[in-house]
């Protein structure tokens, strides 16, 4: 990890093997690549058909049905605010962030090679043998972790909490963070082979589960921090379910896959890649908790003052992070189709599928925001009662750097198709370090707007940095592109201009080509095509009563 100091670093030389242009791409599928010597044939072995979804479906299925879970999810958040007191509030966001930061360093990064790896190794016959070890790894690294975090429930309570009081809430994140390895591990898995409807239901589940029995345990326990903790753990439970039917019943396609895969030539490929993966989502999580526990931490306020303060910034970002779920939900999507177009040497079109995406959710996210400006007021002085008036004052700008966090979220997956991934753990790194830099300057000065500025200044930082290399890799940006990263600004404007801004430059980004190019164009007319056909066919099909 040297020369990660600044943006201006030097590129160094390609030394590993997994840096090379790979000899597995689908061109050169009929000859075994070095580090698979071991297949006995020159062909590819003959493999049961995988039914998936097509791109198209599956994105425009998640987006409907995960629509419908955020409004569960901001549903959820809201009756959060109403039942908990801020400081209670503050705890469960930490909490929160603390497993997603928990969960993947827990299982070494290894399932995240799913959407990478699962579709090469399934063609080759090997699925069986890749599968089998990266489970029971993953399995003994989390309850390691697991125990590990429960035996050492106090001074953990007092880093992650500022609070010796918290132990017994460590316990429970100690259990609970099986449950959301197993979750996130089963969705990997099946989002590896492009089972989206099926993924998005399971998330649709844990999503209403979790609202279900949080806010169950709130009105009957009323253990504040905890009760949700507990809740969210046993919703992950259920919605594992979905993914043990779906194995159940298609358990062929990982049992006819038994050729052999030496552990040296398949460790060599996963382990850069895993152990990459592990350090970006290392720092893409304290990146994201960064800003609330150094507001917790250095905030010159008590303890229980600085959770309030956590618990209002919490409020402001309740609707923000739906933005940043949606964008991690289609680049997990969008991530196992552009390596299928990778593998079958379509480069052209790896570029052009995350140039379109990436305007699409600039632009879309962008109207979106609007929308939650336009109905704040209601949302933050009647329903929440005027409890979170600090959290109403940051909203507009944590929506801006959400949707910036967005295009960064999504924009990586060239550099991880490209097995490139360590460049995107730089740009989020540049972000993390500018984070802590300008949080350590202006808490102390400013409290919670001082944070939020300086969350909003770093995600600029790596938004930029990572447009950057991915110009280096070979992926192109456009006018579009730039535009629709600058966009979101407008949302620190007042609404009326705000919202005719927004509209004019919609009209003269398809009219005038300002965001959107020909194929572009013709590729969004063709998804509204697909809809209007769909819709058209299901009401045709439906007979009129007698």
């Amino acid at each position: 990890m040297t020369r990660l100091q600044g943006f201006g670093c030097e590129m160094p030389r390609i030394t590993h093997i997994y840096e090379l242009k790979p000899l597995f791409r689908a061109r050169n599928a009929h000859m075994p690549s070095p580090q698979d010597s071991q297949t006995v044939s020159h062909t590819r072995p003959s493999v049961p058909e995988l039914k998936v979804d097509s791109l198209k479906f599956g994105v425009i299925f998640a987006l409907l049905l995960t629509a419908v879970q955020r409004i569960v999810g901001l549903v959820r958040g809201v009756l959060f605010c109403r039942l908990l007191p801020e400081d209670q509030l503050g705890q469960w966001s930490l909490t929160w962030s603390y497993l997603m930061l928990i969960a993947p360093l827990a299982v070494l990064g290894l399932p995240g090679s799913f959407n990478r790896y699962v579709e090469m190794y399934r063609q080759k016959g090997q699925l069986r043998s890749f599968l089998m070890r990266i489970t029971a790894i993953s399995f003994f690294a989390t309850v390691v972790f697991s125990v590990l975090l429960y035996w050492f429930a106090e001074p953990v309570s007092m880093w992650l909490f500022r609070d010796t009081q918290q132990t017994r809430l460590v316990m429970i994140m100690a259990a609970s963070v099986i449950l959301v390895v197993a979750f996130n591990f089963s969705a990997s898995l099946l989002e590896a082979l492009r089972q989206v409807r099926l993924v998005t239901i399971m998330r649709f589940v844990n999503g209403l589960a979790f609202a279900g029995f949080a806010i169950g345990l709130l009105w009957v326990w009323d253990h504040g921090t905890e009760a949700v903790t507990i809740g969210f753990a046993a919703s992950c439970l259920v919605a594992i379910l979905p993914a043990i039917w779906y194995f159940w019943r298609n358990w062929s396609i990982v049992d006819s896959s038994r050729l052999p895969l030496e552990p040296k030539s398949m460790w060599a490929r996963i382990a850069p890649f895993a152990a990459w993966l592990w350090v970006i989502n290392l720092v893409s999580n304290l990146y994201e908790v960064a800003d609330r526990n150094m507001l917790l931490h250095f905030a010159p306020v008590s303890p229980s003052e600085a959770q309030g303060m956590v618990g209002q910034y919490h409020s402001g970002r309740i609707i923000p992070l739906v933005l940043v779920g949606l964008a991690a939900m289609l680049s997990g999507i969008l991530m196992s189709y552009m390596t299928a177009s990778w593998e079958r040497g379509e480069k052209k079109q790896v570029v052009q599928q995350l140039r379109w995406t990436l305007k699409l959710v600039g632009l879309g996210f962008t109207f979106i925001g609007l929308g939650v400006l336009i109905v704040s007021p209601i949302l933050f002085d009647v329903v929440l009662q005027g409890k979170f008036n600090d959290g109403l004052a940051v909203l507009p700008l944590t929506l801006v750097y959400c949707i910036w966090y967005s295009l960064v979220t999504v924009g990586q997956d060239y550099l991880w198709c490209r097995e490139k991934g360590k460049w995107a753990c730089l740009a989020v790194l540049i972000g993390l370090v500018v984070n802590v830099l300008l949080n350590l300057l202006l808490i102390p000065r400013l409290g919670l707007s001082g944070a939020v500025w300086a969350t909003a200044i770093s995600n600029l930082f790596a938004l930029v940095s990572l447009y950057l290399i991915n110009l280096y890799y070979g992926w192109r940006p456009d006018r579009g592109i730039c535009l629709s990263a600058i966009l979101p600004l407008v949302l620190l404007l007042p609404i009326n201009l705000a919202l005719a801004l927004v509209l004019v430059f919609t009209w003269g980004g398809f009219k005038y080509r300002w965001l959107f190019n020909d194929w572009e164009c013709s590729e969004i007319a063709q998804v509204g095509d697909s809809i209007r056909e769909r819709i058209g066919s299901r009401s045709s099909s439906v007979k009129p009563a007698a």
